[in-house]
C-alpha cells in the first residue's frame, strides 16, 4: 500500500513538473462493478482516500458502470479475462470524457 501511494505521489509530482496535468483513473473489475451495485464501497476505497489526502486528483470508473442504464448482467460488460467489452468501452468513454474536458477548463489547460 505505501508503495502504490509513493508511487502515485512520484507521478503526480513528475507530471506537474512537466507543466501537465495529473489524473488517476481507476478501471474496476466485474466483482468490484458488482459490489458497487449492492453499494459496497471498492477494494481500493483506503487509496482513493490516501490520494485525497494527498491532493492527488483521480476519477473511478466504477461510477460510470453505477450511472448507467441497467444491463440484464454486469458481466455484458467483461470480456473472457476481465477485458472490457466494446459496449462497456462506449459506457466509460462517454462517461470519462466530459470529466476529463472539466478538469481541463477549471485548470486552464
Amino acid at each position: 500500500f505505501k508503495i502504490h501511494v509513493a508511487l502515485f505521489k512520484q507521478f503526480d509530482s513528475d507530471v506537474r513538473e512537466r507543466g501537465a496535468l495529473p489524473l488517476v483513473v481507476f478501471f474496476p473489475d466485474l466483482e468490484t462493478v458488482v459490489r458497487g451495485a449492492a453499494g459496497q464501497p471498492p477494494p481500493y476505497a483506503p487509496l482513493q482516500d490516501e490520494l485525497r489526502e494527498h491532493g492527488i486528483d483521480y476519477v473511478d470508473v466504477r461510477e460510470a458502470f453505477l450511472a448507467a442504464p441497467p444491463i440484464p448482467k454486469a458481466q455484458d460488460w467483461f470480456m473472457p479475462g476481465g477485458h472490457y467489452s466494446p459496449s462497456a468501452n462506449q459506457v466509460v468513454a462517454a462517461w470519462l470524457r466530459p470529466r476529463l474536458f472539466e478538469r481541463v477548463r477549471e485548470n486552464g489547460f
